[in-house]
């Protein structure tokens, strides 16, 4: 399952820059106190925010400073089979939130002398192929920088395949220990759950206990975490919220994976008061589970902004005279989505914890806003350096649709994420797909390009983003560049489809799973087609290489066995959890 951390959101937060004073109505004193109030600010505002999301969201939230929670309320439905609510003490899985227990362990254990982080794991595990065992660190495997490869990225087909099938340790390890590293150990960021699981059997071979066993003895039981268990598939948990994905027509179900691959990677199932509880251990102070020395190590930034723990940003604030130090981690599983924000100066922890799925991002959203809602009561005001572009303050520029028509194609970054420039009228879209395409739940998320001038258009709802298109020598634009706060970031090329792929092998009847229907694909000159794809006729899908195919809604992802015929593709478009949900098997 696809489990990765969500660096940047926090630092894209809107800036506050005035507290937003409530409307008092003729009530009495204890009325007044409590429409008054932090919590009721908070929960009132919050209230309203999700409830113009329609049915987008299902899950609980979190907000808390020190030891006082300001909310923790559920939304929406915990099992939509029988119209159970989500409430607070629903309880989620958290993917690759599971990540931090684990590095907190190694850390706990390594403190105790136990471990030895600075060691290569063919101390630990002789029977490891000693020519990566004996370059490979635990604290490689921490810092996400051994180059084990992702589990999609190094297994073909792994999932619906291998994340289905029940593996001992051994033979999971096995599934990837053959397989190329990505690069020298400690040379780079890579991130990988195949990593954390070695560091997960590691510690159960040191210590002759079960990773669940290490987390109750060292962290459950002296945090109280009484409703935080590892998942297994078989055990029957009261208050257990049922997984769903976002499908072609509505929410469907996400289904389970095997949990035997996903040891300490992303196997746990908590509440978001537990993870309150377990939050509060993360910042510099030290407690009953590490001391100081080894919590600024279980802190310490080791790749750019990557801690042991997740993204650590300094955002500055207060006219750029003080700063506040920001823990950011996210979290998928089959069904579930959760995001974990820390503000260390503040003591404040913001948790979204979800049983919808979906490649929007959607906890992400919710969480800035209430990062938007709690930096407003605490009255602190964000402060940027260079203002960004303020996009409802400029005007736009009219652009011909014959110029819109040069930016028109797909655009692929040194990441692997293709962006989808799409005109529909007078107007352009975006439609940015996350990197490696037909990742678990990563989807395509869509916005409009607003003209501010020759080639510059501002990213719609994103302050200070914008996209420059540029190299037009023959009126087509090549290049793609994403500018924030006037700084080029990154640059995308424009992708050239590949003149020797063979369309006729993509020909044929493909059905859908989830809407039963059947869609018959031709071969054109340069593209795919087929009379009525989710209601569009005449859908063009472009090559943008081998198995990769690009349209106006999104992307098309296809799939082989064993042999290397075709066996289906799944769609990547706006707010579906495409890999999970979207299939179109061929007949």
């Amino acid at each position: 399952m696809r489990t990765t951390y969500i660096l940047a959101a926090i630092v894209l937060l809107p800036m506050l820059c005035t507290v937003v004073q409530p409307v008092l109505s003729q009530t009495g004193p204890a009325e007044v106190a409590a429409a008054t109030s932090p919590r009721q600010r908070i929960e009132d505002k919050l209230d309203a925010y999700i409830r113009s999301l329609a049915e987008e969201f299902s899950g609980t939230v979190l907000i808390a400073v020190g030891d006082d929670i300001l909310l923790n309320k559920g939304y929406g439905v915990a099992n939509r089979s029988y119209a159970i609510p989500a409430g607070a003490h629903t309880k989620y899985l958290i993917g690759s939130i599971t990540k931090q227990f684990t590095a907190v362990l190694a850390v706990r254990l390594a403190e105790q002398g136990i471990l030895d982080l600075n060691t290569t794991i063919d101390t630990y595990l002789p029977y490891y192929p000693k020519e990566k065992a004996r370059k490979i660190t635990l604290h490689h495997l921490l810092s996400h920088t051994s180059g084990i490869p992702h589990h999609y990225t190094g297994i073909p087909q792994y999932i619906g395949g291998q994340d289905q099938v029940f593996h001992s340790t051994k033979e999971y390890l096995r599934l990837f220990w053959n397989v190329d590293l990505l690069h020298e150990p400690g040379e780079r960021f890579t991130y990988t759950s195949p990593g954390y699981f070695l560091l997960g059997v590691i510690m159960e071979t040191v210590t002759g206990k079960s990773y669940a066993e290490l987390l109750t003895e060292h962290i459950f039981d002296a945090l109280g975490m009484d409703d935080t268990s590892v998942d297994n598939n078989l055990t029957v948990l009261e208050n257990m919220a049922v997984g769903y994905m976002k499908g072609l027509n509505g929410l469907v179900l996400a289904g389970r994976e095997e949990e035997s691959n996903r040891l300490a990677a992303g196997d746990l199932i908590t509440t978001t008061e537990d993870l309150y509880r377990f939050q509060q251990t993360l910042d510099f102070e030290g407690d009953s589970i590490l001391s100081n020395e080894y919590k600024e190590l279980l802190l310490k930034p080791q790749v750019g902004r990557m801690t042991y723990v997740g993204g650590r940003f300094s955002v500055p604030h207060n006219g750029g005279k003080d700063t506040l130090t920001v823990l950011a981690s996210g979290g998928s599983s089959y069904g579930f989505n959760a995001r974990v924000d820390r503000i260390i100066e503040q003591d404040a922890v913001l948790i979204v914890l979800s049983n919808i799925q979906s490649g929007g991002g959607m906890p992400s959203q919710i969480i800035d806003h209430m990062g938007d809602l709690l930096l407003e009561e605490l009255e602190i005001v964000q402060y940027r350096g260079n203002s960004p572009i303020d996009v409802n303050a400029q005007t736009s520029v009219k652009v011909d649709r014959s110029r819109l028509a040069c930016y028109d194609g797909f655009y692929e970054f040194s990441d692997g994420t293709i962006a989808a420039v799409i005109r529909w009228g007078d107007m352009l879209f975006r439609q940015l797909s996350f990197p490696e395409v037909g990742g678990i739940g990563r989807g395509v998320s869509k916005r409009e390009l607003i003209a501010r001038g020759e080639g510059t258009f501002d990213v719609d709802g994103r302050p200070g983003l914008q996209w420059r298109f540029a190299d037009e020598s023959d009126g087509t634009a090549r290049k793609l560049e994403v500018l924030r706060g006037g700084i080029v970031r990154d640059t995308g090329r424009r992708i050239t489809p590949p003149a020797d792929l063979d369309l006729s092998q993509y020909e044929g009847a493909y059905f859908s799973v989830e809407l039963q229907k059947t869609h018959r694909f031709a071969a054109a000159v340069d593209h795919l087609t087929t009379p009525d794809f989710l209601g569009v006729r005449g859908e063009v899908f472009v090559p943008l290489r081998k198995d990769l195919f690009g349209f106006a809604g999104g992307f098309l992802v296809f799939h082989r066995d064993a042999t290397g015929e075709l066996r289906d593709f799944r769609l990547a478009t706006e707010g579906v959890a495409e890999a999970l949900g979207s299939k179109f098997v061929r007949k």
